[in-house]
């Protein structure tokens, strides 16, 4: 039987899934295999830990991670606000 062209396979600590890409199977792959690989770290780490453990560890980190970057994003928005309403006083001002 042939594959449906948007499911995308992996497996994770044994575990086979089928994940539908949706409108971007790349995308959903580089997740997968982020997901997979920061997964695969941990447990080398810590063998003995149980599964779920080290899938809510790295699904915990990778969240943080996220957050930063949208603060990091929001942070640089507003520094990019700042600069632009100095540049428009400055620019005023000298007319």
């Amino acid at each position: 039987m042939a594959q449906h062209p948007d499911i995308i396979q992996l497996e994770i600590m044994g575990t086979h899934l089928q994940l539908r890409s949706g409108e971007n199977p790349d995308a959903v792959r580089k997740a997968g295999a982020l997901v997979k690989e920061r997964i695969d770290e941990l447990a080398a780490q810590a063998p003995a830990a149980p599964s779920l453990k080290v899938a809510l560890l790295v699904a915990i980190n990778l969240a943080d991670e996220l957050m930063q970057s949208v603060r990091d994003d929001s942070d640089m928005d507003e520094a990019v606000s700042r600069a632009n309403r100095i540049l428009e006083k400055v620019s005023s001002s000298s007319k």
